[in-house]
């Protein structure tokens, strides 16, 4: 855990060793949990970072995680925004491919709090609006026409959930 925490802090100065110590992780699923408030697996944890670096060489590795049938939401959404960071173009059809899987992770368990809510089903959120928002984003800064993007935004325009219409909005409107 010290060895990713240092990698992580010194990747973004460009130290070879710690950049090579996040890929490995993400190469390899490093499934060792991180210690903080939100446990996660260190592969998980290194990809923002690999974005922060900016090094082209981690694009393979951050492709690989968006056709992992296995990664979580949140490894998916953070590859797609570690591969805006680095702003590789070559990266625009695997992208739009990986918008055509019928088995993303489209649900997100929202976390209670409350010792009230205890006994209660957690609430279940439908975060496909996440992963194509975020993709949508992403093709934008890579450079796909604004008229290509608007296809996968629009549906997300007349979303029941004001936040998700406001993202839309926002993405429409760079």
């Amino acid at each position: 855990n010290m060895r990713f925490r240092a990698s992580a802090a010194l990747a973004r100065y460009g130290v070879e060793e710690a950049f090579q110590e996040l890929l490995r992780s993400v190469k390899n699923r490093v499934s060792e949990k991180t210690k903080g408030a939100k446990l996660v697996a260190i592969w998980e944890a290194s990809i923002p970072f690999l974005g922060i670096a900016g090094d082209k060489r981690a694009v393979p590795a951050l492709v690989e995680v968006l056709k992992d049938k296995n990664a979580t939401l949140d490894a998916l959404i953070g590859a797609l925004r570690a591969l805006e960071r680095i702003g590789d173009k070559s990266v625009v059809p695997d992208i739009k491919e990986f918008l055509k899987r019928d088995d993303l992770p489209t649900k997100r368990v929202l976390q209670s709090s409350s010792a009230l809510l205890k006994d209660m089903s957690p609430a279940v959120d439908d975060a496909k609006w996440q992963i194509e928002l975020a993709s949508a984003e992403t093709l934008l800064s890579l450079g796909v026409p604004i008229d290509e993007v608007r296809q996968i935004v629009e549906p997300h325009l007349k979303d029941n959930r004001a936040y998700v219409r406001r993202y839309a909005s926002k993405i429409l409107s760079m």
